[in-house]
């Protein structure tokens, strides 16, 4: 209070109906000589209220009994006017819990009228000032408080250790997601942290306390509303003068923005390394649906990517085949199965997946983004709302709901202009996919989009080297250049086999010159000389090429630096050695009349024949005819055809020993015909030899069909008998196993019989008999006590005997209570035995075993016990039982001195007649024994059988 600036007047307003009282505290106030106070006075709330309104005011003091307001709600309705001026309440002598009361709803403090003098109440007031301001000083400082968590995503919290209990704030209850009535301790702090951190999470913190170190880490949590979250904790401990931990303060904050870039950034290197390793477009699609599938939890995934003018699926994950025969194509057809095209003459392509390649997007609707793409986390929910059509086009997804496939999303793969296809993931849960989400999966598919167009342009060009390559090859056509800077001169595989060289030898000029035949290397040098000085090269020449001579045609296009210096040039060539010969034989056809080596005879139009070379005296002698006579009449009617048809005619004729085929050529407007023979005799023997060859071929192919008619018919009876005979086989096999299954209940019965009678029988006989040597032995004289003591021993060793021999026989166990109980009290008496320390898994659903299959599967385990105990020497063993689909699984594992597997013979029974009937059995029901050890190692053996089916035996 010696702090206040007393030069700075006081306004107070006094709030009481009572003029006496009114008056009296007045007085007391203004009596004051330290501060200048002005006191203003209201008779009721409302002219308090209207004060309040209109003038500064340091402090109230308010009577709580008005005329129009009483008790605790005069407060409130002041401090509804003004929150920010300080009240003192004034309360009876007798009414005290009323002034508490009203400090709990805001006043600053209350006096008692009658208690206080002037002194007092100005003291009290100017208390009510400084705490008013010390509140507002703390409530701005804890608003930014909240404003600072609240800007990063953080919350404070405090752990009474002693107590278990805590103290959050309402940031961290927002954070978490946590109920403001939820009771705040250990265990439910820790059921809100992801099961795969809590053991993390309480490691830590008992490890701080035990180090005096401040805990720090980062983990996940469940939020009821935003799913898995990841936050990260930063604290204090303190600790009390007996160095114990008694409390922990600090802070929370929400990373799991942080933690989804992180995530997106490591997913983007791998998705690059996919990408990077990725040798096809095949490859890389399948590595991009696994990296999704893993990645994003889908159930299914797949791409669509163009072929001709539809989108069919490229490669898929997850989905049914029939789905992906039925969803494959998405253009629309006609009856005819014609494509149905819009009025652009695109084709009309289905469902929400032509949309989202076409473009047809809305993004100021919900299901689409600003990147074209679709996502839903109902398909049922979005069909119902938004029905099958809209303005952009059909928005369906019928066929993908009718799969179950709730959760959905469409992304289009485009770069610019260019549509090549999609990426769809789909989920038969709701709610699987997020905004955050959606966007990683865009950013993704950007670069998937542009891996997949490389690779494709990639493939492209390679199949059209390809192609070129294979052009080359049908047309016989190299291609060639040259690198004049590093006299290099590259070929095309083609060219390589025109000139007979090894591929990817080392060529260049000098060697190309070479290959060029020697009469005209120098007209090929001087031909490219002149080329190098800008004349056109375009000749043919000959080459020397596998030992014969080709002819090639070349051509080339030179390049020139600005200095007209050769840099370079590309170049063809083509083999034309055909060609050639063809011209050569059209060359020949032509010389007329006396250099064709061939018959040419010309006829005038009566029939008259005009000229005949000497190659035509056989054909002259053929028809027995001389220059100027007429030809025969069979050829003269085929000369008129000719003339009046005006085309050629073919007819062959046998002259001597040779055979030619004659072509009667008529000569427009001439009035004559020409003939032009051919000498066809080689081509006709070698038809004959064809022919001959086709017919023994014939007889070769009906004689070997005939054999393999019989040989198949031997076959189709020998695969009959076969057939009858594995049936037999089979039945016989389901026989020998129901009699071996039937062996086993029979000896199992006789087993619980004899251990039956063991057990009622001999068994009470020797335990009476032990009971009643017992009595005998208190009241039988001392020397006699030494001889039925002993007698006593061998009765009580024999009940022993009894009691283990019918537990061999019969245990007791595995019928009263169950499979389970029964391995685990014979692997108890074992590792007694055997001082061995045992470990037993029976992961078998209730009910899974009958009769036969627990008789066997006992006996099976307690043979290989038995064998432990005698040779293993082992310190640990492991027993371990599980159902796989409709087997059976037991693995009996030891660490003993192990054995040479090679050793082992079970199938003729050398190991011993344990396993030897174990595997008979096994076997037998369809089963196996696998034994696996080495010395020094241990011994690992693996029962495997089928399940009995049917219902259960009765009798055991």
């Amino acid at each position: 209070m010696e702090n206040r600036d007393i030069k700075k007047p006081l306004r107070l307003l006094l709030v009481e109906d009572s003029v006496s009282d009114a008056a009296l505290l007045e007085e007391y106030i203004l009596s004051s000589k330290v501060w200048d106070i002005y006191l203003s006075v209201a008779r009721t709330l409302e002219e308090a209220v209207a004060h309040l309104k209109d003038n500064y005011t340091d402090a109230v003091l308010l009577d709580l009994t008005l005329p129009d307001s009483r008790g605790l709600d005069t407060v409130l309705n002041v401090k509804k006017t003004t929150s920010d001026i300080p009240i003192v309440v004034l309360t009876g002598i007798d009414d005290e819990k009323t002034g508490i009361d009203a400090l709990r709803i805001g006043a600053q403090d209350y006096l008692v009228k009658g208690q206080v003098d002037g002194p007092f109440i100005i003291r009290a007031v100017d208390y009510a000032i400084e705490r008013k301001k010390a509140e507002e000083a703390v409530r701005l400082s804890e608003q930014r408080l909240r404003l600072s968590l609240q800007a990063g995503k953080s919350g404070a919290w405090e752990w009474d250790i002693l107590k278990n209990q805590g103290w959050l704030s309402p940031e961290t209850y927002e954070l978490f997601g946590f109920e403001q009535e939820m009771q705040i301790n250990s265990e439910n702090m820790l059921l809100a942290v992801d099961e795969r951190d809590r053991d993390k999470v309480s490691y830590l913190f008992s490890q701080c306390i035990a180090t005096h170190t401040s805990p720090q880490m980062e983990f996940r949590i469940h939020h009821p509303l935003y799913g898995l979250q990841w936050v990260m904790i930063s604290a204090n401990i303190i600790y009390d003068d007996a160095d114990r931990a008694v409390q922990i303060i600090g802070i929370v904050m929400d990373i799991t923005e942080r933690k989804q870039i992180e995530q997106e950034r490591e997913n983007t290197i791998e998705f690059l390394r996919i990408i990077n390793k990725s040798t096809t477009t095949r490859a890389l699609v399948r590595g991009a649906l696994s990296f999704f599938q893993k990645h994003f939890g889908c159930e299914a995934a797949a791409v669509r990517l163009k072929n001709g003018e539809d989108y069919p699926y490229f490669e898929t994950k997850g989905f049914p085949e029939e789905f992906i025969l039925q969803e494959n194509y998405l253009s629309s057809r006609d009856l005819l199965g014609q494509t149905i095209c819009d009025k652009n003459g695109e084709p009309v392509l289905e469902c929400m997946c032509g949309n989202v390649i076409k473009g047809l997007t809305d993004p100021q609707l919900s299901y689409f983004t600003q990147h074209g793409t679709f996502w839903t986390n109902s398909t049922s929910e979005f069909l119902l709302e938004k029905g099958t059509k809209n303005e952009k086009g059909r928005i369906d997804c019928n066929k993908c709901n009718v799969k179950k496939y709730e959760s959905m999303a469409l992304l289009p793969m485009r770069i610019g202009h260019e549509r090549l296809g999609l990426l769809q993931l789909s989920d038969r849960h709701k709610g699987h996919f997020t905004v955050q989400l959606i966007s990683s999966l865009e950013r993704l598919v950007n670069y998937f989009t542009v891996a997949i167009s490389k690779f494709r342009s990639d493939e492209a060009l390679h199949e059209s080297k390809e192609d070129l390559k294979r052009a080359q090859e049908v047309a016989h056509l190299g291609s060639w250049r040259l690198n004049v800077r590093k006299n290099e001169l590259t070929w095309s595989e083609e060219t390589y086999r025109i000139f007979g060289s090894t591929r990817g030898a080392p060529q260049n000029y000098e060697t190309f010159l070479d290959k060029v035949h020697p009469d005209d290397r120098e007209y090929v040098d001087k031909k490219w000389k002149a080329a190098l000085h800008g004349e056109p090269y375009n000749i043919e020449h000959r080459i020397l090429a596998d030992g014969r001579i080709k002819w090639v045609r070349e051509r080339a296009e030179l390049e020139f630096d600005r200095n007209r210096t050769l840099t370079g040039g590309f170049g063809t060539i083509q083999d034309i050695s055909e060609l050639k010969e063809v011209e050569e034989q059209i060359k020949n056809l032509a010389k007329f009349p006396s250099e064709n080596p061939y018959p040419v005879l010309r006829v005038l139009a009566d029939g008259t024949i005009s000229y005949g070379n000497s190659a035509a005296d056989g054909l002259l002698k053929f028809w027995n005819k001389n220059i100027g006579e007429i030809v025969p009449d069979d050829w003269k009617s085929l000369i008129d055809e000719a003339i009046k048809t005006n085309n050629n005619i073919l007819k062959e004729e046998t002259l001597e020993k040779s055979v030619f085929s004659f072509t009667i050529t008529p000569i427009k407007n001439s009035g004559y015909i020409n003939i032009y023979g051919r000498d066809i005799t080689e081509y006709r023997n070698s038809q004959k030899e064809l022919r001959k060859t086709n017919l023994e071929l014939e007889d070769r192919v009906k004689e070997r069909t005939r054999q393999l008619e019989k040989i198949v018919e031997v076959l189709q009876r020998e695969i009959i008998e076969r057939t009858k005979a594995e049936t037999k086989l089979i039945e016989n096999q389901e026989k020998l196993r129901a009699l071996s299954s039937e062996l086993i209940m029979v000896e199992e019965r006789e087993r619980r019989q004899v251990a039956t009678h063991l057990h009622d029988s001999i068994g009470q006989l020797l335990a009476f008999s032990k009971k009643e040597l017992g009595a005998l032995i208190k009241i039988a004289p001392d020397e006699m006590k030494g001889s039925l003591q002993e007698i006593w021993e061998f009765v009580r060793q024999a009940v022993e005997e009894t009691r283990t021999l019918t537990s061999d026989l019969s245990p007791s166990t595995l019928y009263a209570i169950g499979f389970d109980a029964a391995i685990e009290e014979l692997a108890e008496d074992s590792a007694k035995k055997g001082k061995f320390t045992y470990n037993f898994r029976c992961d078998l659903p209730q009910k899974t075993l009958m009769e036969q299959d627990k008789i066997l599967f006992y006996r099976s385990i307690r043979e290989l016990l038995i064998n432990i105990i005698k040779y293993s020497q082992a310190k640990n063993v492991d027993i371990n039982v599980e159902k796989i689909n409709h087997k059976i699984r037991i693995v009996v594992k030891d660490d003993g001195i192990g054995f040479n597997v090679k050793d082992l013979d079970v199938k003729k029974g050398k190991s011993g007649f344990g396993l030897f009937s174990i595997q008979e059995r096994l076997e037998t029901l369809g089963g196996n024994l696998k034994v696996h050890s080495q010395k020094g190692k241990g011994t690992t053996v693996i029962l495997t059988a089928p399940l009995s089916k049917g219902k259960q035996r009765k009798g055991v």
